[in-house]
C-alpha cells in the first residue's frame, strides 16, 4: 500500500498535494473479531521507480467534456432549454445536455484554442449556473434527465410473453 501510493512523483510537474492510503479492517482478538481498526498512511518519499504524469487543466477539461459533445452529436437534436445544448436518445428515453456557453468553448479548444480552456470553463460555470438547479443539472454544466417511470412501470414479464417465471420472480 505505502509502495503504490509513492509510484507518482507529479502530476503536470507538480507534486501531489496529498497521496494517501487507507485500509480498514476488523483484527482477530482470540479468535474473535474485534473492532474496526483504521490505518491511514501518507508516505514522503517517492518510489525509485515513480513516474510523472504529463497531464494539464487544459487537457483534462477538453477530456472531460469531448463524450458529452459527442453524445450531443450522436443523438437527436432538442431545442436549447434553459441555456443548455441538448440530444435526446428516443429508444432509451434519455436526455444529454452541455451549458451551451461550455459547449462552445470546449469545441473552440477541439479546434485548436485550448489554452486557458480550464480557466474560461470555471468562469463560465460560475457565471451562469444558478446556486439552487434542479437534480437532473450537474455543477460540471451537465445536464441528463429520462423518462423510465412508464418503461418501468411496465408489465414486461407477464404471462403474455408464453414464459413461465418462478413465483418468486
Amino acid at each position: 500500500m505505502r509502495a503504490q501510493k509513492r509510484t507518482i512523483r507529479s502530476v503536470g510537474g507538480m507534486p501531489p498535494a496529498l497521496a494517501y492510503a487507507c485500509a480498514a479492517h476488523f483484527p482477530q482478538y482470540k479468535g474473535v473479531p474485534d473492532h474496526l481498526k483504521l490505518h491511514a498512511v501518507d508516505p514522503e518519499e517517492a518510489e525509485l521507480e515513480a513516474i510523472d504524469l504529463p497531464a494539464d487543466r487544459d487537457r483534462f477539461i477538453l477530456a472531460y467534456y469531448e463524450p458529452f459533445l459527442a453524445a450531443l452529436e450522436a443523438g437527436q437534436e432538442e431545442p436549447a432549454r434553459d441555456g443548455y445544448e441538448l440530444a435526446s436518445f428516443g429508444p432509451f428515453r434519455i436526455s444529454v445536455g452541455v451549458l451551451a456557453s461550455v459547449a462552445q468553448r470546449v469545441r473552440r479548444a477541439q479546434r485548436g484554442r485550448i489554452e486557458h480552456l480550464y480557466q474560461d470553463v470555471v468562469e463560465l460555470l460560475d457565471t451562469h449556473l444558478a446556486a439552487a438547479r434542479p437534480a437532473h443539472q450537474f455543477t460540471d454544466g451537465t445536464v441528463v434527465t429520462s423518462k423510465w417511470q412508464q418503461a418501468l412501470d411496465q408489465d414486461d414479464w407477464s404471462t403474455e410473453t408464453g414464459e413461465n417465471y418462478p413465483q418468486w420472480w
